[in-house]
């Protein structure tokens, strides 16, 4: 396989592990999305970093697929996200959690892999 396909597979996977974040945490912010409609209300503040940040990596899925620094920046996330994710869930290892820290992985461990 060559990198290009191993770059594109990559921002695929990591386009939907971005998708199932977003999903999972606008369950967090389900009731300040609903009252935003009701005119008059101020957003919360954690709702606005919230879209603010899928933003950001909304653009950097994007700007990844042209510019291959920006795809290394987007490989970085996710790892360090891991070790967030090992350093946080250390004490309470289950297997969901390492499933998890598995999927969060396989987008840099398949580029990578599929470079050399």
């Amino acid at each position: 396989m060559d990198e290009q396909k191993a770059r594109n597979i990559s921002l695929i996977l990591i386009a939907l592990e971005v998708i199932i974040l977003f999903l999972v945490l606008r369950l967090f912010f389900d009731y300040d999305i609903k009252m935003l409609i009701v005119g008059g209300f101020k957003p919360n503040p954690g709702l606005i970093i919230f879209l603010l940040l899928f933003l950001l990596i909304g653009l950097g899925i994007i700007f990844s697929a042209f510019f291959k620094p920006c795809f290394y920046v987007l490989l970085a996330v996710p790892v360090a996200f891991s070790i967030y994710i090992f350093c946080s869930l250390f004490w309470a290892f289950s297997l969901g959690s390492l499933i998890i820290l598995f999927l969060v992985l396989a987008p840099p461990v398949f580029y990578f892999k599929a470079k050399k």
